[in-house]
C-alpha cells in the first residue's frame, strides 16, 4: 500500500504549525518543519543544473546542509543520506526532497511522512507532480487577526495591507486548484480547529487516511521534540488550546487597518463566513457601478468629439 504523503500550507501565522503539532501527536505521522525546500532549491534549479552530474548535486548538497531549514530537521546521520541520494538511480529533486521527510519520519518512529511550509502553497503544482496522490491541507485564519499576529514576530510586518494582499492571493491560489483536485485536497479554518478540536480532528483524520487519536488533542504535551531552535513565537504549541487568540485583533488593530483589510479581502472572507465590522460590501459595489458610468460616459464623450471634429473637416 502507497502511503500518501501530507502537506500543510496556508498563510504565515494561520496555525500551520499548531497543525503540524497536532498531527505529530498521532502514533503513525511526522509532518516534518518548514525546509522551503520548492522555493529555494526547486526554483533555483537552472543554478544547479543536471543532478545526474555528479559536482552539480554536490552543489546542491552543500547548499543544502548549510541552509537553517536543513539542519531543523535535526537529522542524524547526514552523510549516509547524502551517499544513499547520491547513488539513487533517479537522483532528482523529487526523490532529495522525498528521502529527506521521510528520513524526518524514520528518526522520529513513524510511518507516514509529511512537511509544512506555507508558502508551499504557491508551489502546489510541482508538489502535485511529483505526488499525485498527496493529501493537501490548507489552513486558513482570519486575515485581520493574521494581520496582527504579524506584527508580533521579528521577520513580520506592520502593513496591515501587504498581508491583506497575501491573504488573498493565497486564497485565489488555492480555490483554484481545489477546484480541478477536489480529492487532494482539504480546507480547515483555525477558528473552528480551536474551538471545536476533535471534530476537526476527525475530519483531518478521515481526509488522510488514518484513525483518530485522542493524544492529538493532547498535543501540548509532545510539541517540544518537533519545535524548532531560536523561533519563540512558535511556543504556544507548547500549552493547551485557547479560544482567546480568536478575533484578538477587534481590541489590537484600529478602525483604519481594520477597514484596509477588510476592503481587500471582503469578497474571500464573506465566503468564508467571516463577519465584516466596518466595510458594507454593497457601498462598495455603488462605488464600483459610479466608476464603470464615469468612464463610460468619459469614453463617450471622447469618441463623439473625435467624430464632431472629422464631421466638421468634411
Amino acid at each position: 500500500m502507497k502511503i500518501e504523503p501530507i502537506f500543510i500550507v496556508g498563510v504565515p501565522r494561520s496555525g500551520t504549525t499548531l497543525l503540524r503539532m497536532m498531527l505529530n501527536s498521532h502514533s503513525k505521522i511526522a509532518i516534518a518543519p518548514e525546509t522551503h525546500f520548492f522555493r529555494l532549491f526547486w526554483a533555483n534549479r537552472d543554478k544547479y543544473g543536471d543532478l545526474k552530474k555528479e559536482e552539480n548535486f554536490k552543489k546542491l548538497w552543500n547548499d543544502l546542509v548549510r541552509c537553517k531549514y536543513f539542519q531543523d530537521l535535526k537529522l542524524k546521520d547526514t552523510q549516509k543520506i547524502y551517499k544513499s541520494l547520491l547513488n539513487h538511480e533517479q537522483r532528482d529533486y523529487k526523490n532529495i526532497f522525498e528521502k529527506l521527510c521521510k528520513e524526518y519520519a524514520k528518526q522520529n518512529n513513524k510511518l507516514r511522512w509529511g512537511e509544512k511550509t506555507p508558502g508551499h502553497l504557491e508551489y502546489l503544482e510541482i508538489i502535485l507532480f511529483f505526488f499525485p496522490s498527496a493529501k493537501i491541507i490548507h489552513i486558513i485564519r482570519d486575515p485581520r487577526d493574521v494581520a496582527l499576529s504579524y506584527k508580533k514576530v521579528p521577520w513580520g510586518v506592520n502593513d496591515v495591507f501587504s498581508v491583506a494582499r497575501l491573504w488573498n492571493r493565497y486564497m485565489n491560489i488555492f480555490k483554484n486548484f481545489k477546484n480541478k483536485n477536489k480529492s487532494n485536497f482539504l480546507e480547515v479554518k483555525y477558528e473552528d480547529l480551536v474551538i471545536r478540536p476533535k471534530d476537526i480532528l476527525q475530519t483531518i483524520c478521515a481526509f488522510i487516511g488514518e484513525e483518530f487519536e485522542e493524544q492529538m488533542l493532547s498535543f501540548h504535551f509532545y510539541s517540544k521534540q518537533y519545535i524548532e531552535h531560536n523561533e519563540p513565537w512558535k511556543e504556544g504549541v507548547l500549552k493547551p488550546l485557547t479560544v482567546s487568540n480568536v478575533g484578538k485583533y477587534k481590541k489590537k488593530l484600529s478602525k483604519w487597518e481594520i477597514e484596509q483589510i477588510e476592503t481587500k479581502c471582503w469578497k474571500h472572507m464573506l465566503d468564508k463566513d467571516y463577519t465584516l465590522l466596518f466595510l458594507n460590501p454593497f457601498s462598495y459595489f455603488d462605488l464600483t457601478y459610479k466608476k464603470i458610468i464615469f468612464h463610460s460616459l468619459w469614453f463617450f464623450r471622447a469618441i463623439f468629439r473625435k467624430a464632431n471634429k472629422i464631421f466638421i473637416r468634411r
